[in-house]
């Protein structure tokens, strides 16, 4: 091939590589931004899990004072999928899947850590976050189904009860729909929560269908600085939970203490609390009790 012919071949090549790069500029422009609309496992949680509430994934554990009862939580929370609305100032929502368990451990005939009752909670949910200004509101809808049970520790030597208290088949499917309005208050964030649940299935039949949950947290937002070069959080908050078995009656916890992390993040958590009401462990639903506990709870976000 010729020196002429060799240029003139490598001019009709570049031409081409010319033309390919013009076509698909049109393309280029077409492609998504980081903001994309639909995002798949986004990596972080929209909708914190409420913090007072003993129906809400946890991992740690709560020592009741005065006796040897533990409550030891097992499980978590993964919001796999975001859709954000288009604007400067978007609506996000997220799907979610929820698989928790909390269970009574207790002490009897030279034994420890006897897993007395276990809890078992499992669906998902879909929540959304409205921008208002510098505040937001987030709503939340789960579906649930919760199932309770006695274990081994429940039961003596011979396999009897040690109490004479027989198993309950006690189950739940229900819908929670809560809507939350959080703002900043001087160095505090406060977040505000109101909801209804309703069970689609009940057992025994007895219980009441309907039901409902109140609270607020106090979060301080950066008045501690770090530890360990961690964000420190100082915070209080108190839940309330409505529920017939088959009278209503109201089922309170209040529980304050800290954090290294923000409320958002991944941390540890140590608390004091004190909860009164019916028994969260829904073997004993019937049974009203009153108690101070602490405990630690490690928050993966």
């Amino acid at each position: 091939m010729s020196t002429s012919s060799f240029h003139r071949h490598g001019r009709v090549v570049l031409g081409l590589l010319v033309i390919l790069v013009r076509l698909n500029e049109p393309l280029r422009s077409q492609e998504k931004t980081p903001e994309e609309t639909f995002q798949f496992l986004p990596g972080t949680m929209l909708f914190v899990p409420i913090t007072a509430s003993w129906q809400e994934p946890r991992l740690g554990v709560r020592l009741e004072l005065g006796s040897t009862r533990l409550k030891l939580d097992l499980g978590g929370a993964l919001e796999f999928l975001e859709y954000r609305s288009p604007g400067s100032t978007p609506v996000r929502m997220r799907a979610a899947v929820e698989f928790f368990a909390y269970g009574l451990t207790t002490s009897a005939n030279g034994l420890r850590l006897q897993v007395d009752a276990l809890d078992g909670y499992f669906g998902g949910y879909v929540a959304a976050r409205v921008p208002c200004g510098s505040n937001t509101l987030d709503f939340r809808l789960r579906i649930m189904h919760l199932s309770s049970h006695f274990v081994d520790g429940h039961l003596g030597g011979d396999f009897e009860s040690i109490d004479g208290r027989v198993p309950t088949p006690y189950t739940r499917d229900f819908g929670e729909l809560v809507i939350t309005p959080s703002f900043l208050l001087g160095p505090s964030e406060i977040h505000v929560y109101g909801g209804v649940s309703y069970s689609t299935l009940a057992r025994p039949e007895d219980l009441a269908r309907w039901g409902g949950l109140a609270g607020v947290e106090v979060w301080s937002a950066g008045l501690f600085g770090t530890v360990f070069g961690r964000p420190f959080s100082v915070y209080c908050a108190v839940h309330t939970q409505l529920e017939g078995i088959p009278q209503y009656s109201l089922t309170t916890n209040v529980e304050a203490g800290f954090k290294f992390g923000q409320r958002t993040s991944s941390g540890i958590r140590c608390y004091a609390e004190f909860f009164s009401g019916n028994n969260i462990f829904h073997q004993y639903y019937d049974q009203y009790t009153q108690y101070w506990g602490v405990g630690i709870a490690f928050d993966v976000r």
